[in-house]
């Protein structure tokens, strides 16, 4: 991949702790979401619309829906990557998909499609992007929609087919 090439951006580096491990000798599935978080803040960082953003002029994002997948075990000591796509947004709205990859052998872990609400901070309320988010949203998106949607983007929940019968 060249310098040209539209990528996913780098969020985050972490390493599996001794208290993401559950009883089957992998990562327990709410540290996958808790290193998708650190990877949220990375991702925020990135765009400039983190802790100024919200210290200066009064404005966040919070997460309104997520959808974890889960790809590939992770276990004690491995190092992931944690990067992210943003998928589109609107007026008040955006999705961004974060991949987790394992560090040294470079094959998807996780992934957590997400939806973030943009609030007047003061009010907790949902508000227009501001001018300085739509500029950084829209600069993203004149590269990631180059970027091949994810196969895991906008995926749903169900069970297809029929209820076993009763025996």
């Amino acid at each position: 991949m060249n310098a040209e090439t539209p990528a996913p951006i780098f969020c985050n580096d972490g390493t599996v702790l001794p208290e993401w491990i559950d009883s089957m000798g992998h990562m327990n599935i709410a540290f996958y979401v808790r290193a998708f978080d650190f990877g949220i803040d990375g991702f925020f960082r990135h765009i400039a619309l983190f802790d100024d953003y919200k210290e200066k002029l009064g404005h966040t994002f919070w997460v309104l829906e997520l959808h974890v997948t889960y790809e590939h075990e992770m276990r004690l000591g491995e190092p992931f990557r944690i990067s992210a796509q943003l998928l589109g947004y609107d007026d008040k709205r955006m999705q961004v998909m974060f991949f987790m990859h394992h560090a040294v052998h470079g094959y998807l872990c996780a992934t957590m499609d997400s939806i973030f609400i943009h609030v007047d901070f003061a009010a907790r309320k949902s508000a227009p992007l501001l001018p300085e988010a739509r500029a950084a949203l829209e600069q993203l998106w004149q590269v990631h929609a180059r970027i091949p949607r994810p196969p895991q983007a906008g995926r749903a929940i169900a069970l297809k087919g029929r209820r076993p019968s009763a025996t």
